[in-house]
């Protein structure tokens, strides 16, 4: 269903970064990471038959606090080598995993929820946030570009999908995403274009951005 949508919005690809963390439902199977794997497989194939280049990517979030980072450029050996060390800090997992050909954005990083009790903003660990997210409210994200703007990050806009079988919630129908000049042909492509600072548009309205004080 979400591919289909993606496919009548005019998506050429998606990212697919569901969640890992200590309590989260993949670590509840014997699994976790072939779970995790053949949920990708079932989206890359049905991507394939619309058109649509799923690739693979993984959310994180480690037990010192309950802030969120998407990592780009990611495969089955580095998902189970670091399923089992969510003990580490986010500092000590962005020194150790990132990479020329990987790369660390903090999800959502404005984000109010009960369960978030400080929001920590790494300007030294990060190659880019995500200023915009349907499930965020409006200042969170206003909040977020007017970071980004300030550091001069790169930014990235998700659709954060949960919602795509429950059709009768607003956010089920939106989507938001990034817009490139050329078409991704694997998950490299987009390491590369936000590691090289390339140009990347948001297909966000422009409206999510302003809000009076």
């Amino acid at each position: 269903e979400f591919i289909s949508r993606l496919k009548d919005k005019g998506y050429d690809a998606v990212v697919v970064t569901n969640h890992f963390f200590p309590w989260g439902p993949f670590m509840k199977e014997e699994d976790p990471v072939g779970t995790y794997l053949a949920d990708y497989e079932e989206a890359k194939r049905i991507g394939e038959e619309n058109g649509i280049v799923v690739l693979l990517g993984a959310e994180f979030r480690f037990e010192e606090n309950n802030n969120d980072y998407l990592v780009f450029g990611v495969d089955e050996a580095f998902l189970r080598e670091t399923v089992v060390r969510l003990d580490l800090t986010f500092r000590e997992f962005y020194e150790i995993y990132h990479a020329e050909n990987r790369l660390i954005c903090q999800a959502h990083p404005f984000r109010k929820r009960d369960y978030i009790k400080q929001i920590l903003l790494g300007l030294k660990y990060c190659d880019g946030i995500e200023t915009a997210n349907i499930f965020n409210d409006q200042f969170a994200d206003v909040c977020a570009m007017r970071y980004a703007k300030e550091f001069d990050l790169v930014t990235i806009a998700g659709s954060d999908n949960h919602l795509s079988g429950i059709p009768d919630k607003t956010e089920a129908h939106l989507l938001y995403g990034i817009e490139l000049d050329e078409p991704l042909k694997d998950i490299h492509d987009l390491v590369s274009i936000i590691l090289g600072r390339g140009k990347i548009g948001l297909a966000v309205p422009p409206e999510r951005f302003v809000q009076d004080p």
